[in-house]
């Protein structure tokens, strides 16, 4: 390695350890204000809500590190301009792809290492701090699956109800083959009602394709409605802990609870979703370095490293919206799930290869 890779690579390796330091830090010093009261409320032992606030390192991590090199790359560059050090290696003749070849390089090192960390790492930490959160915190022992598959044959019990719902699904808070026996205080089945699924809408359960059934009346009588709202005796929030949540699988446990999902018939597209932009998450770091060299090398020989650093979190603020915006038209069935997760990729990475491009 030559001694403008060695001195690159140093500055953005610094910068960027700084940075994802300094989030973490304040990432977590907003949970632990908003969290401690309610550990403080629960009786919860101080060393596991340490233990908590730990495991949530890493999935901050994982989700900071392409703004970390963003600013890293923006930061570096930024004071090589201000010593006009850009502008002395131009002169010399050593052509811009020379110089940014060692950070492309950071970069993609950068998208390895966050796509095996977010697979192996952050799934196992983020299950073990929500499994303090939901079982330490909100305790609901009312809550009981059946079987294996802890997101199917869910059997709730309740104040002379017996409720079980097939199958939950956590993303979208929709239940399907949901059954509900409601007894006399003698324990005498009065009403049955059943419905194909059940929305959680305005604080209420939304249920259609309901029949309702009165054994207590003669011949049995049935009611059938198309949509009915109902008011039962848990929220979604009762369910956090039924279904494992995708930042919880890695991606190789998502693909095959997706086929899972598809062979017994359900909408899976939401969990595609997720599978596609764990693979295309990691890329970022590529894209934001790309526009991080861009975003410097437009004004060689001047100090703008304030405005270069606000703009690139402004970009970074942009790439979070519309990727936002992507994967939500990919959760509602708009976009096919590749198209969702890719397009904002595309959109930016031709955004930093045109910048480069035009570099004077």
């Amino acid at each position: 390695m030559n001694i403008i890779s060695k001195y690159l690579s140093a500055n953005i390796l610094k910068f960027c350890g700084i940075i994802i330091v300094a989030v973490i830090g304040i990432y977590l010093a907003v949970d632990f204000f908003e969290k401690i009261d309610n550990f403080l409320e629960k009786g919860v032992e101080l060393n596991k809500a340490a233990i908590f606030f730990i495991f949530k390192i890493p999935f901050i991590i994982s989700k900071i590190t392409p703004i970390g090199i963003l600013l890293s790359v923006i930061i570096a560059f930024s004071l090589m301009n201000k010593n006009n050090e850009l502008m002395a290696l131009k002169s010399c003749g050593i052509s811009l792809y020379y110089i940014i070849k060692p950070v492309l390089f950071i970069s993609a090192v950068f998208c390895l290492l966050l796509f095996l960390f977010s697979e192996f790492i952050a799934p196992c930490a983020t299950e073990k701090s929500n499994l303090i959160w939901f079982e330490e915190v909100n305790k609901n022992p009312m809550i009981t699956a059946s079987t294996a598959d802890s997101d199917k044959n869910i059997w709730i019990k309740g104040e002379g109800t017996i409720t079980r719902i097939k199958y939950y699904e956590p993303v979208s808070e929709e239940f399907y083959g949901l059954s509900i026996s409601f007894f006399d205080n003698d324990f005498n089945l009065i009403r049955k009602l059943d419905a194909k699924k059940a929305k959680f809408k305005d604080k209420k359960w939304l249920l259609s394709g309901i029949m309702e059934q009165f054994p207590k009346i003669d011949d049995n009588q049935i009611k059938i409605y198309k949509e009915k709202i109902v008011r039962l005796p848990f929220t979604p929030k009762d369910f956090l802990r039924v279904a494992k949540l995708p930042d919880e699988m890695s991606i190789f446990e998502l693909f095959k609870y997706i086929k899972k999902v598809e062979k017994e018939g359900y909408d899976a597209s939401k969990y595609a979703t997720d599978f596609h932009a764990k693979i295309g998450f990691p890329f970022v770091c590529i894209i934001m370095t790309l526009i991080g060299i861009g975003l410097c090398l437009k004004r060689s020989g001047k100090d703008n490293t304030a405005s270069n650093v606000s703009a690139g979190i402004g970009i970074a603020f942009l790439y979070w919206i519309f990727q936002s915006f992507c994967l939500t038209l990919g959760y509602g069935g708009m976009l096919h799930p590749i198209i969702a997760v890719w397009t904002p990729n595309f959109v930016f990475a031709c955004a930093g290869i045109g910048m480069l491009l035009n570099e004077d």
